[in-house]
């Protein structure tokens, strides 16, 4: 069992949990661009940066929170959703990091959005 059948690939966050999330992390001059979450984590796009807070532990009291600012994405790759796999995927490959973030979205999320958003960014 992959780790993301058991935790879910990202949907759309609820209004009320990017409310929140805006309140806790983004700058008085950041805006929210668009906002996904799996059961535990998110991804956050913002006009500056990509955000990822992963919730950590079985009572998930423990967060982790990565900040990359859009100018340390030296590339990414969208994979569309299929017959057989149905959630689609962004790979972010950042610099200093070894290998590449991996992202899994729902079928339901349109992966070509996101990676025009990045485009715009990077």
């Amino acid at each position: 069992m992959t780790l993301n059948a058991l935790l879910g690939a990202a949907g759309r966050m609820k209004d009320k949990d990017v409310e929140e999330f805006v309140k806790r992390v983004l700058n008085n001059d950041e805006k929210l661009v668009s906002a996904y979450r799996t059961k535990r984590d998110s991804y956050v796009f913002t006009n500056r940066r990509f955000i990822w807070e992963d919730i950590q532990g079985l009572t998930g009291k423990k967060r982790s929170l990565t900040s990359i600012p859009y100018s340390k994405i030296s590339a990414f790759s969208v994979e569309t959703a299929g017959i057989w796999d149905t959630d689609g995927e962004l790979r972010l490959y950042v610099s200093g990091y070894a290998s590449p973030l991996k992202l899994e979205f729902r079928s339901g999320i349109d992966i070509y959005d996101i990676q025009l958003l990045l485009s715009m960014f990077t």
